[in-house]
Order: structure tokens, then C-alpha cells, then sequence
């Protein structure tokens, strides 16, 4: 059905933009025969840009706000408690906001949509799975982290081994 794959592919538009108007301006100015290219040379194009401007970011960090920027990162991946320090989150592509279990309410970073998320962790020298291990070392090391961060840490990285 027509109208069923039309759907699907707003569906697409929606999920990838988070429907922002600046993402979704990008996404109108983008070249394709139908919704289905133009959103995929969206994702690529866009894909790229936000890697690169996220990979510049990096770079003007201090060591300190780095360190900060890839435990914002670790966080952001897993849905896990922020971090204390979010001095070095890229805030162009990231934010915090609260999230809602059935017991309890915390805040936790996302990014501005999926893209922005894969753009993120693509866009990091060492794939930031790969830092989980020191940074699961450094939480449990740390006072600051609640015994329900450093619980879901230790979960992830059981069954990322």
C-alpha cells in the first residue's frame, strides 16, 4: 500500500530530525528523487557534518573537559545516570533531561536525535566502548556516582565482555 510505505518513510523523517525545525529545513534543502533518497543523502550528508563539527569540538577541549565530554558520551550511550561533571558535553548535539522509571526519576543525557547520536560516537578516536573500561574503573572509584549508576555500569560492561 502507498500510503502505507508514505508513512513509514515520515515515520523515518521524524525519527532521524526528532522533527527540529533546523534538522528538518536541512532535510527539505536535501537533493533526492523521492523521501526515501532525499533521506538517506540526509543522513549521510548530515551524518558527516555533525561528526566533523563534533570532532573539532573535541579538540578545543582542555584534558579535564574532555575527560568530562567522554563520561557525558559513556552516559548518553547507556541511559545511565549524568555524570556530575558535564562541563565538556557538546551541548550543540547533547542535552539533559529527566527520565522516568517505574520508582524513580533521574536526569540523564541524550542527544538531539539518533543521528546526532552515531555522528557522536563515530566521530571519537577510540570508539567509546572501547573507554568503557577505564571509565567503569573511575565510577567505581568515585564517591560522587550513586550505587544505581555504578550498578548499571557494572551490568553494561558484564554484557559488553
Amino acid at each position: 500500500n502507498e500510503n502505507l510505505k508514505i508513512k513509514s518513510q515520515l515515520d523515518s523523517i521524524r525519527l532521524w530530525t526528532n522533527s527540529y525545525p533546523l534538522e528538518l529545513d536541512l532535510w527539505y534543502k536535501t537533493d533526492g528523487y523521492d523521501l526515501e533518497e532525499k533521506t538517506s543523502n540526509y543522513l549521510n550528508k548530515r551524518g558527516d557534518e555533525i561528526n566533523l563539527s563534533h570532532r573539532i569540538f573535541r579538540k578545543s577541549l582542555s584534558s579535564h573537559e574532555l575527560e568530562s565530554l567522554n563520561e557525558c558520551v559513556i552516559s548518553m550511550i547507556f541511559k545511565s545516570t549524568r555524570p556530575i561533571r558535564i562541563f565538556g558535553m557538546n551541548r550543540q548535539f547533547m542535552y539533559v533531561c529527566d527520565k522516568e522509571d517505574a520508582s524513580t526519576k533521574r536526569k540523564i543525557i541524550t542527544a538531539i536525535h539518533p543521528l546526532a547520536q552515531q555522528a557522536i560516537i563515530d566521530s571519537h578516536p577510540n570508539n567509546p566502548l572501547n573507554e568503557l573500561r577505564d571509565i567503569v574503573s573511575a565510577i567505581f572509584n568515585n564517591e560522587e556516582y550513586s550505587n544505581d549508576t555504578k550498578g548499571r555500569f557494572a551490568e553494561l560492561y558484564i554484557k559488553m565482555r
